[in-house]
């Protein structure tokens, strides 16, 4: 396997696309149980919903840091920076700790779900994820 570095590197992006993906297709949904936790719905303007907005966000750093925690395999970590790094980030730059707070959670709860996926997996199918690693 001495070419497997381009296949790894499409591994990688076609993980980050699926999350791209997923966070927008469940943004509405992520959006609505921010909305319904936190009860911060419009960014106190009254008449614009930021529910896919957030949950965008939301969803784009769970599903990023799942998917590349699971099945990143080696350099998984800087993908996360690359990828996840902007948008941590710009938690700290909005100046509000309870986002930053937020933000950290997912980040960490999509981690932990991404790694225990992975542990499951290495032991159904270990061959498949040698493959990938």
């Amino acid at each position: 396997m001495q070419n497997s570095m381009p296949l790894k590197f499409l591994l990688k992006t076609s993980l980050v696309i699926a999350g791209v993906i997923l966070a927008y297709s469940f943004s509405v949904f992520i959006g609505g149980l921010h909305c319904a936790v936190t009860g911060e719905c419009s960014a106190d303007l009254p008449s614009v919903g930021f529910t896919p907005y957030i949950g965008f966000i939301l969803g784009y750093i769970f599903f990023i840091s799942a998917f590349l925690s699971g099945f990143g395999g080696r350099g998984k970590y800087w993908w996360l920076i690359f990828f996840v790094g902007p948008a941590m980030l710009w938690s700290l730059s909005a100046g509000s700790y309870s986002i930053v707070a937020e933000f950290f959670s997912i980040f960490c709860m999509g981690i932990f779900i991404g790694t225990l996926a992975n542990k499951a997996l290495i032991k159904l199918d270990p061959a498949f994820m040698a493959k990938i690693s």
